[in-house]
């Protein structure tokens, strides 16, 4: 019932609705289903109703409450709760829930949570696979996105760094060195890992060059 309500609600532009409805279908089936429970199409339009609005920039200037739940910051709060409280505490594993999550946080210029939002991305496509050191199309696949990864960090660690000397992330610590440190220990894990099976490809001499650049960063 909740599926076939959640997809009628994106198509009628109902989209707070379809948030509520994406929500009660992870609550029942995650369980059994794991991430196959997340519409990742509803959620993607739903992150993307969010981030073409012009909200932020409007609230900042009149300094008025969001009128539209369907679009802009009347829909951030409900995605917000439908990450933190309900997908993420059950389905952790997919990059691309974690990468919709970033997508969001950085709309709402929360650097630092974006960050680790794409760490956490970065976890499922290249930590946690057991592929990469024996697959030579997993090993390729990787090595995209540590170069992704490589690129999150060199955009959003000082903005990250700036939020949280500046006081707006108080109680939390700031972790884990410079962005250029992360950078240079990102691929250094990899390249060790994978230097064995993969050293004589041709990506290989491209990872070097990466690695030379961050050398003087």
């Amino acid at each position: 019932m909740w599926s076939n309500y959640m997809v009628v609600s994106v198509d009628v532009g109902e989209l707070a609705e379809a948030c509520r409805a994406l929500g009660r279908v992870v609550e029942e089936r995650s369980e059994k289903e794991g991430k196959e429970s997340v519409d990742i199409e509803v959620l993607e339009r739903l992150i993307s109703a969010v981030t073409r609005s012009s909200d932020l920039d409007e609230s900042a200037e009149k300094d008025t409450r969001p009128s539209n739940p369907n679009e802009g910051l009347g829909l951030y709060a409900r995605l917000d709760d439908l990450f933190a409280q309900i997908i993420l505490p059950r389905v952790a594993d997919d990059s691309r829930i974690w990468k919709a999550r970033a997508q969001l946080l950085t709309w709402r210029t929360r650097w630092s949570d974006a960050l680790e939002a794409y760490n956490a991305a970065y976890r499922c496509d290249v930590v946690t696979n057991t592929q990469l050191e024996v697959d030579l199309q997993s090993w390729k696949e990787a090595v995209v996105h540590v170069e992704e990864y490589i690129d999150v960090l060199r955009n959003f660690g000082p903005r990250a760094a700036m939020e949280q000397s500046s006081g707006d992330e108080q109680g939390k610590k700031k972790r884990g060195g410079t962005w250029q440190f992360q950078a240079r220990s990102v691929l250094r894990t990899f390249m060790g890992r994978t230097r064995d099976a993969f050293e004589d490809e041709p990506e290989w001499k491209h990872l070097e060059g990466v690695e030379e650049e961050l050398k003087h960063l």
